[in-house]
């Protein structure tokens, strides 16, 4: 108990039964979630909770803290309350270095498929407001949120960045082959 008096606790899920933190940066607070919950939305979670032995059932303290050391507090945040249904807790837009981190995150926990109703609403503001080479961003994190339709199907998205978007069609190309390769 004396871990839980230590650092701030948000609580996800009432019923929760592990402490989630992410050590890559953002917050460093401690997640009360359900590892049922978690197991059941990504096989990535699955393993990582069964490689630590940590029972799936509800009954025991919150003794057990799993700490992701690649993934950002705060992207855990948001998507935490997306999977366990606190959808008045997450944002409508999110700034874009906020947005790459939760891509990661879904792409490293395979959780493009889970967080698909919010991802096209994320990447709508992000081309609304990108500049420059941050459109490549967007587009990169596009493909790491399972969204790469929007190379195909620019219409979806404002009309104000739809020549933008489609002037940056050409390059995707090569943008997605230096993203693979730089994940190999």
């Amino acid at each position: 108990m004396e871990l839980l008096k230590a650092q701030k606790v948000i609580i996800i899920c009432p019923e929760g039964d592990i402490l989630l933190r992410g050590a890559h940066k953002g917050s460093k607070d401690l997640l009360l979630v359900s590892s049922q919950v978690l197991s059941k939305a990504s096989e990535s979670f699955s393993k990582i909770l069964q490689r630590r032995n940590l029972p799936t059932s509800q009954s025991f303290a919150f003794t057990n803290e799993v700490k992701l050391a690649d993934d950002d507090g705060d992207a855990l945040l948001t998507i935490c309350n997306i999977l366990h249904g606190r959808s008045l807790q997450v944002p409508d837009s999110l700034p874009l270095e906020a947005l790459k981190e939760i891509a990661r995150s879904c792409n490293r926990h395979q959780l493009t498929d889970v967080l698909l109703a919010w991802s096209p609403k994320w990447l709508d503001h992000a081309f609304s407001v990108a500049v420059g080479k941050e459109l490549y961003t967007v587009l990169a994190i596009a493909v790491d949120l399972g969204v790469p339709s929007i190379l195909d199907n620019p219409v979806q998205y404002r009309s104000s960045k739809l020549s933008r978007i489609q002037d940056l069609a050409g390059a995707s190309k090569l943008l997605l082959i230096s993203h693979v390769t730089s994940q190999d």
